[in-house]
Parts: structure tokens; C-alpha cells; sequence
């Protein structure tokens, strides 16, 4: 009974993680593109695809995080100042591991040309 429950979670999970993949998804009338799937703006499909995804996640990204700084806020109010430290010190990790992960996309795509 255990595994079915297990399955089931990881079926609902999953299938939230793929639904804004499929959102995105769908076609714009009148947007013209070539045999190689070039768009007006100059990029492929698979690289706006994978910059919507990208928007995506930063959104996702940011959300955590003031969360992340509210709780802090929170711990230091009712005197836990020590579950405030490292709320605060994991929220800071987050933030610089994120800006870090944000911008190596574009450095690969100007090693790649």
C-alpha cells in the first residue's frame, strides 16, 4: 500500500513539473520559420524553448527565495536567532548558487557562437 501511495505522489509530482512544458507548447499564428526551425528573432525553437523554461524557473527561483528571507525575518522576530542564522545563510547560498546559474546559460551561448 505504501509503494501505490509513493507511485501516486511521484505520478501528481511529475506530472506538475511537465505541465508548464506543455503550456508553452503551442503554436503562434503568423510566426514564420525556416527549415531550420529559426524564428524572426534569430534563435531556434529549442533555444526559446529552453528560455521560456529558463523564465520559468527564475520565477520559481524568486519566489523561493523572499520566501526563504521572510522566514529568516521570522525566526530572528520570535528570538530563534539561531535557526535565523542559518535560514539566512542558506537563503544567501540560494540567491548567489541562483545569479550564478542564471547567467551560465548565456555564457555558453556565446562560447557556441
Amino acid at each position: 500500500m505504501e509503494l501505490k501511495k509513493k507511485l501516486v505522489n511521484l505520478l501528481v509530482l511529475t506530472t506538475l513539473v511537465a505541465l508548464p512544458l506543455v503550456a508553452v507548447a503551442y503554436y503562434v499564428p503568423g510566426q514564420k520559420y525556416d527549415s531550420t526551425f529559426t524564428v524572426a528573432s534569430g534563435k531556434t525553437l529549442i533555444q526559446n524553448i529552453v528560455q521560456m523554461v529558463l523564465d520559468i524557473i527564475w520565477e520559481a527561483f524568486l519566489g523561493f527565495a523572499i520566501i526563504m528571507f521572510i522566514t529568516t525575518g521570522y525566526y530572528f522576530l520570535i528570538g530563534k536567532a539561531d535557526e535565523g542564522k542559518k535560514t539566512l545563510l542558506y537563503g544567501v547560498i540560494g540567491v548567489i548558487t541562483g545569479i550564478l546559474a542564471w547567467g551560465l546559460p548565456g555564457l555558453v551561448y556565446s562560447w557556441l557562437g
